[in-house]
């Protein structure tokens, strides 16, 4: 009886730290993600940026 209690501590505690790993792992996954898609998104805005500006330097020339 004593190690089935101290059986069903030690899954509950097992069951807590997964519980955490998992949470830690997404959280990671989706800062990543967006540190991803924010570093996309700013390479795409300069390069709109530079094209419309290297656009107007054209017209300006022209």
């Amino acid at each position: 009886m004593e190690q089935m209690m101290i059986l069903l501590e030690t899954s509950k505690k097992a069951l807590i730290y997964i519980q955490v790993l998992f949470k830690t792992l997404i959280s990671g996954f989706c800062f990543w993600l967006h540190f991803l898609f924010r570093e996309c998104f700013r390479s795409e805005v300069l390069f709109l940026c530079s094209d419309f500006l290297s656009q107007l330097s054209a017209q300006a020339i022209h």
